[in-house]
């Protein structure tokens, strides 16, 4: 048995295993939310967290959100291929404002 098996049977027992998934799944939504839109794209919108198989964004930006939506299926395309684990069926929006979000970056 190999070691990284001992950990993954570990980190299931102590239920930290979806947690872990879940933040490598909100990163490479960052990931895939720059890699669409560009840089500044973060300043507005981003990643807030994984639930039920719906990757929720949040974004203070009416008219990002729009293009956030129609690029769905590139967006979670580029998350798929950070995250080839990663357990999601849609993207779903969610306001909140651009301070909110600002400040989230810098922690």
């Amino acid at each position: 048995m190999l070691i990284s098996d001992l950990l993954n049977d570990a980190m299931k027992r102590a239920g930290v295993a979806d947690s872990v998934h879940a933040a490598i799944v909100v990163d490479a939504s960052n990931k895939a939310l720059v890699s669409v839109f560009g840089e500044g794209v973060l300043l507005m919108a981003k990643t807030g967290y994984v639930q039920n198989s719906e990757l929720v964004i949040y974004c203070s930006n009416a008219s990002l959100g729009d293009e956030i939506c129609l690029r769905g299926e590139k967006i979670l395309d580029c998350i798929f291929k950070l995250a080839p684990d990663a357990k999601i069926s849609r993207v779903r929006l969610m306001h909140k404002s651009r301070e909110n979000i600002e400040s989230e970056n810098t922690k």
